[in-house]
């Protein structure tokens, strides 16, 4: 397999299961978007462990989950907490600005959403964005972008963030403002290459799945605060 075709499937691979479980779920089966959302993550969720056996199986990839050193956890765990914290305090900016509810009154389906999206969202999510898709794009990480005197950003990084910013298509409400739409994409971006980062930093999917957990912790936890105020 060349590259140029191994980079083309890591690209193309998660954008079509995302178009076309939108238009199944969406237009053909006619679920609302809570329930479509549901069936959808569990699709990501198997598709994803199926690409990513499929391509490692193959030596195409290379998947490694293992222990996180107790420094370097700490060390991802407090980046990732900061930003998240400095996202969420800019959403709630928005909602004061705007002065428009984001979320239902609380209930016991609103609280078994969010326990569903606090545990399968990240891990899904992950698994195909970082776990299959940035490995599939190893070959861009000779490329990068320098922020920091000790920071480099690869092009496998930014595009796998990217790329996880597309999932906001699936959870567009319609009675949000585009700007708070467009604001969930760029902290699902932001997120994303934080994750992609730490994953390449320390050559391990566990740090990108921590990443996404500490911000779906954070995110949750906004939540909650937020029905409650509300």
């Amino acid at each position: 397999m060349t590259q140029k075709f191994k980079i083309s499937i890591g690209v193309i691979t998660p954008i079509v299961i995302i178009l076309l479980s939108i238009y199944v779920f969406n237009y053909i089966l006619g679920f609302n978007p809570k329930v479509s959302s549901f069936y959808f993550e569990f699709v990501l969720l198997i598709t994803s462990l199926l690409l990513i056996y499929f391509f490692t199986k193959r030596k195409i990839i290379y998947f490694n989950l293992s222990k996180i050193e107790l420094n370097d956890f700490f060390k991802i765990a407090i980046v990732s907490y900061t930003m998240a914290i400095l996202l969420q305090f800019i959403s709630g900016l928005t909602y004061l600005i705007f002065q428009k509810p984001l979320h239902d009154k609380i209930d016991k389906q609103c609280m078994i959403e969010l326990l569903f999206f606090l545990f399968i969202f990240p891990l899904s999510n992950e698994l195909m964005f970082r776990g299959f898709s940035l490995n599939m794009l190893e070959s861009l990480k000779k490329y990068t972008i320098r922020i920091t005197k000790n920071i480099e950003l690869t092009y496998s990084t930014l595009i796998s963030g990217i790329i996880s910013g597309g999932i906001i298509l699936l959870y567009l409400i319609f009675n949000q403002y585009h700007l708070i739409i467009i604001f969930i994409t760029i902290s699902v971006i932001v997120m994303g290459v934080f994750a992609g980062y730490f994953q390449e930093k320390y050559n391990n999917f566990a740090a990108a799945l921590l990443v996404n957990y500490s911000y779906t912790l954070v995110s949750a936890l906004g939540i909650i605060i937020s029905i409650i105020i509300n």
